[in-house]
């Protein structure tokens, strides 16, 4: 169950009272679980317009669900409840052509966060059983071919070994590719302090790069952590690294690319 601050339930009760921006919006329903429609009222929509844009600015930059972002002078007032796509749809009166285009953001952006790759041969979607597998078995081909077919999750050709750590390739590095990403990529400087340009979300994995404003990162898995230390925020968002503008501790390059 989301417990709602305050200021969501003041903007509820002004919901009922007066439904202008969005009169079709308030059903039974919304009534009973009233997360559901407290969104618009937080986010001030002026119409289904900016509630479209504000979704989609979200899909371009890689999220895979939409949540409140209502935040009040103090932590404890954060919301971040999640909206589902059904009240989304409705609320923003999207068309069947904008419906297509957000249930393929939403599951490709799904499929990357999760660390999901396609099958070399048949494209099906395929995933490793560990974070740490490199050698992967492809469900849909082995049952089709009636034997296995496995393949390198890291150099993406047909598996030519016996072993579990070198897929017999030569042009493969028995690495994640991605790495390379983190260890060349440019230094810059967060709030006077000097780190990576570049960082993997420690979550899920997601590479997220640094452009400007406060070293505070929110992913679009709905993990928020420090750009320059790591450390994850916790429930409330109250970092461990203190305020958006506090220096830390640089951690070091990333060895290693989380996936949940």
């Amino acid at each position: 169950m989301v417990v709602l601050p305050q200021r969501c339930m003041e903007a509820i009760l002004c919901w009922q009272q007066n439904q202008t921006l969005f009169p079709w919006i308030l059903r039974k329903e919304d009534k009973e679980q009233k997360c559901h429609v407290v969104m618009s009222l937080i986010m001030v929509f002026s119409g289904p317009e900016s509630l479209t844009d504000f979704c989609k600015s979200k899909l371009a930059g890689g999220a895979f669900e939409f949540r409140c972002t209502y935040k009040g002078s103090t932590r404890e007032t954060f919301c971040n409840a999640k909206w589902d796509f059904p009240t989304v749809k409705r609320m923003a009166l999207l068309t069947d052509t904008e419906i297509t285009y957000f249930e393929t953001k939403i599951n490709d952006n799904y499929r990357k966060a999760c660390g999901i790759k396609e099958c070399p041969k048949c494209t099906s979607f395929c995933s490793r059983q560990r974070n740490t597998d490199q050698r992967v078995k492809c469900p849909v081909c082995s049952r089709k071919d009636r034997k296995n077919y496995e393949f390198c999750w890291f150099c993406m050709n047909v598996w030519r070994t016996n072993g579990v750590n070198q897929c017999g390739n030569s042009e493969c590095s028995g690495q994640d590719t991605r790495l390379n990403i983190l260890k060349t990529c440019e230094i810059k400087e967060v709030i006077g302090v000097k780190c990576p340009k570049i960082r993997a979300c420690p979550q899920c994995g997601v590479f997220i790069e640094h452009v400007d404003k406060c070293k505070h990162i929110a992913c679009p898995c709905g993990t928020k952590f420090c750009f320059i230390c790591l450390k994850q925020a916790d429930e409330q968002s109250r970092y461990q690294c203190g305020a958006h503008n506090s220096k830390c501790e640089v951690a070091p390059v990333q060895t290693e690319i989380p996936s949940r």
